[in-house]
């Protein structure tokens, strides 16, 4: 039966004009039933439509026209897009047909207002999507692509949310000996990503972040499993991180503390 659902509304999807209330259906199938994902994406013309669907975006996106229930129906199908990458094959299909790159004019907004920041975290959680099981292929993928310079972006310049998503998904990038590589490959690559973490790290004075923090630090321990990195943080620690009100909040938290303490202790060691 639910195999018979999903197809009747592939078709109906392909053959009608209006997909919002079909898109619904569709997610709300797909997050039941994970096992429709791959005859939902191998039915005939649906990756087109989809695309379809994230491209007529483009000419609204920046306008009055984009309205909320626009960006509702956008958001249905990025969430689709992040239920079906749990399936492999999928997974490598959208990195062949570049899939991905039709995102960056969503990763690229600097609008905070709600209906943009929802567009910006769906987007994100597709990519996210993408690095789940800490891919190789994903990191490789990506670090050839702007979306990793855009995830830095949306660190430094989002809401709290976005960058707390942001933040979780350059981690998993970074955690990964590849997407480290990349983030220190050039020594004004690795200026770039410092100056991000510790914009982020000042703008949690005026707004406090816990999550944030943690994030933070938790990248900054990364990076320093390249030596290069552990001796300039050394010599050159993060200004953000010694600054009274940082430390009032580091303090507050046991969490944070700790790794606050693990961090310190890891550059001294590189001295």
């Amino acid at each position: 039966m639910e195999q018979e659902d999903i197809s009747t509304l592939c078709y109906k999807l392909i053959t009608q004009k209006e997909r919002t209330l079909l898109l619904r259906k569709i997610c709300k199938i797909l997050d039941t039933s994970p096992n429709n994902c791959q005859t939902f994406w191998k039915y005939q013309h649906v990756p087109l439509i989809l695309l379809d669907e994230i491209v007529r975006t483009y000419y609204t996106l920046n306008t009055q026209k984009f309205t909320s229930e626009e960006c509702s129906r956008i958001c249905t199908v990025l969430n689709i897009m992040q239920r079906i990458l749990y399936c492999k094959d999928i997974r490598n299909s959208m990195f062949e047909t570049h899939m991905p790159f039709y995102l960056y004019p969503f990763l690229n907004l600097s609008d905070n207002t709600q209906k943009y920041e929802c567009l910006r975290i769906a987007s994100l959680g597709v990519i996210g999507s993408l690095l789940q099981d800490d891919s190789e292929v994903a990191v490789n993928y990506l670090k050839n692509t702007e979306l990793i310079p855009l995830t830095l972006r949306i660190m430094d310049i989002g809401s709290e949310v976005s960058k707390v998503v942001a933040t979780h998904i350059f981690l998993k990038i970074i955690n990964n000996k590849e997407g480290l590589e990349y983030a220190c490959q050039t020594f004004e690559r690795f200026v770039a990503i410092s100056v991000i973490l510790n914009s982020m790290v000042y703008q949690c004075i005026s707004i406090p972040s816990i999550r944030l923090l943690k994030g933070v630090l938790e990248c900054y321990i990364r990076l320093t499993f390249k030596g290069n990195v552990k001796v300039s943080l050394f010599s050159k620690k993060p200004e953000a991180l010694m600054h009274t009100e940082i430390q009032k909040q580091i303090d507050s938290n046991p969490e944070c503390k700790e790794l606050f303490n693990r961090f310190m202790d890891i550059i001294a060691s590189g001295k």
